[in-house]
């Protein structure tokens, strides 16, 4: 039996929930990003994408392509009642056959109810009217009978659209798209296929004979083509298990040498990070940073896989499992200072949560640590509640307030009178 699997996305999740608790933001260009022009950009509204502002982009780049640009810092607590606000909704309301992908997109299995709503597309279209009238928000929807087709299908009709793909129209609408709009394909395999076999299209792709993509690639040509070709997999797990690791990684539209901006970008990953470790209610006790240099190709050398495109990577294990953002951040940036080498572009970065434990409360006590882990926990735990029920991010320590008030206390100055400035004009 063929499923019906739809793929649920919001959009421009972290702007969305932003000018959802904010009308004046309504309809307004908005980016997510610390206030400083070394920030670099979480995500943008779409009404900002409009001038060419783009997720990874600096803010000071962001600034000048759009000058009334609304720039809001992140309220990661907002964001994460607000997911669970949707997904209790889609459960309540539709189906429990719901398989999170992350905080602002799952993988829903309707194939037993959908038949009461008359067709898959009138599902989506009642469960996006739902979401918008009770939430706020607005999401769109892929429809398509495995995972790779469905989530493939939510970006045709982006945003607040949906999108069916099936057998028949796998030709005429999944095999035209660019390789590179292909879920799976990353800037490596792409830059291979593309040179080794001159492949353009996903149609291309599936054309391709396997013996040649096996040689070009391994295995993962095989894979790709399956994909292509509707043959993955239609398995939804509400059920999954509790993560082994946690991570989350940017491309930067830009490369960046400045080590401000990049120490921002490393802050920001790791309050994304701790969103689904709180979420999970799980502690970490080792953490890694990962990097990729940028390849100029100045001494105009032959593309290489392996050497243009390696990842740099470190780890460190924590004294105590935790959630403290301070304490995570210090351990990170110390994985980072190993790994950077100074001048140097870096492309990506990405940070990882490891050696992941359920979150009791309970903890040896250090004989050579002035400060008592459990008592740290649960400081931080009752930090975390007060600010998922503010919807914001409202209370915080001390050592973070720089952070919070711009980061870099020489940029303070600039940053109050860049927010005065954006409001005179909003007026």
């Amino acid at each position: 039996m063929q499923k019906v699997i739809f793929h649920l996305d919001m959009d421009a999740f972290f702007a969305s929930c932003e000018q959802m608790v904010n009308p004046n933001f309504q309809n307004q260009p908005l980016v997510i990003a610390h206030q400083s022009r070394r920030s670099i950009i979480t995500t943008s509204s779409y009404e900002a994408r409009k001038f060419g502002v783009k997720t990874a982009m600096p803010l000071y780049q962001a600034l000048a392509l759009c000058p009334n640009l609304v720039v809001v810092e992140p309220h990661f607590s907002l964001y994460s009642h607000t997911s669970q606000r949707v997904w209790s909704l889609i459960r309540k309301k539709f189906t429990k056959r719901v398989e999170l992908n992350s905080i602002d997109e799952a993988f829903l299995d309707v194939t037993a109810i959908v038949g009461k709503y008359g067709s898959p597309a009138r599902m989506a279209q009642k469960i996006r009217e739902s979401i918008k009238k009770e939430i706020g928000i607005t999401c769109s929807i892929g429809i398509s009978y495995t995972k790779f087709l469905a989530k493939m299908a939510t970006d045709l009709n982006k945003p607040n659209g949906q999108t069916e793909i099936w057998p028949e129209t796998l030709s005429t609408q999944l095999w035209p798209i660019s390789l590179d709009k292909m879920q799976g394909v990353g800037l490596a395999t792409h830059k291979l296929l593309v040179n080794e076999l001159k492949i353009q299209t996903i149609g291309d792709l599936v054309r391709c004979d396997e013996e040649r993509l096996l040689a070009a690639i391994g295995r993962n040509g095989s894979v790709l083509k399956k994909q292509a070709l509707g043959l993955s997999s239609d398995l939804i797990n509400p059920y999954l298990q509790k993560p082994k690791s946690i991570s989350h990684e940017i491309t930067l539209e830009i490369p960046l040498t400045n080590l401000e901006e990049l120490e921002d970008l490393l802050f920001t990953l790791t309050q994304n990070n701790l969103i689904r470790l709180n979420r999970q209610q799980m502690v970490t006790q080792g953490v890694g940073v990962s990097l990729r240099y940028h390849w100029a190709n100045e001494k105009k050398e032959v593309f290489d896989k392996l050497k243009h495109l390696k990842r740099q990577s470190r780890q460190l294990s924590l004294t105590q499992p935790t959630t403290n953002l301070e304490t995570i951040f210090a351990a990170l940036k110390e994985c980072f200072e190993k790994l950077y080498l100074e001048g140097k572009p870096v492309i990506l970065l990405g940070v990882t949560f490891h050696k992941l434990q359920e979150n009791n409360y309970f903890h040896q006590l250090s004989l050579t640590e002035n400060d008592c882990p459990s008592i740290q926990a649960n400081v931080n735990q009752l930090l975390w509640d007060i600010n998922h029920r503010l919807k914001s991010q409202k209370v915080y320590y001390g050592s973070h307030l720089d952070i919070q008030e711009g980061k870099y206390l020489k940029d303070y100055q600039e940053v109050k009178l860049n927010q005065e400035i954006r409001k005179e004009k909003r007026k």
